[in-house]
């Protein structure tokens, strides 16, 4: 089932690549890991309200980290729908149903071209519980000071940030680290970015 939307064929964007997109119409053939990787380091997290700017990359890298060794390239890829919706932030998320949606079909369009089947739009617990330690760890260390973040998601547990302070990269190291990743997880994907 697809999200339609009246302006689904003239409302589109150009990509790193210079793929010419149409956000509201996922297709496989539109997904390029240099893409990804290009945007996802220069996509500020918390949308543009970190103390100094922190890419999304960076945040995907140590997530992949925290994750089960089986899940680490999931963890590596598990915001790659912003690459072609941006960064929603997650208050804002959870009131656009059609977003939420879009987000899915994104999701299930990038995990069948990567070769990952289903797993970006049903995320596994652990990469999931990764993302929500780094999400305090990032309170912690990248976002205004303000009011705490107690529970994160229903149904889960609290978390503890990593004990490592972040230190946030520009968009260029982020992707470096990024690229570095990807070359210890997959190495038949890491070699598709050096062609950008």
């Amino acid at each position: 089932m697809s999200v339609v939307h009246e302006l689904d064929r003239t409302d589109w964007l150009q990509t790193h690549t210079g793929k010419k997109i149409y956000p509201y119409i996922p297709r496989a053939e539109d997904v390029d890991v240099r893409d990804i990787v290009h945007a996802l380091a220069n996509i500020c997290r918390f949308g543009g309200h970190a103390r100094s700017f922190y890419s999304v990359a960076q945040h995907s890298v140590y997530v992949s980290h925290f994750c089960e060794p089986e899940n680490a390239l999931i963890g590596l890829f598990h915001d790659s729908v912003e690459t072609y919706l941006g960064d929603v932030v997650r208050p804002l998320k959870r009131g656009l149903a059609d977003y939420s949606a879009l987000e899915k079909q994104w999701a299930l369009v990038i995990g069948e071209e990567l070769g990952f089947g289903d797993t970006l739009a049903n995320l596994p617990h652990d990469v999931k519980r990764a993302d929500m330690k780094l999400l305090v760890t990032e309170k912690r260390d990248v976002v205004a000071r303000g009011p705490g973040w107690n529970k994160i998601e229903p149904g889960y547990e609290p978390v503890e940030p990593i004990q490592k302070r972040i230190k946030p990269f520009l968009p260029t190291d982020a992707r470096t680290l990024f690229c570095k990743r990807l070359r210890q997880l997959a190495p038949d994907l890491a070699a598709l970015v050096k062609r950008s």
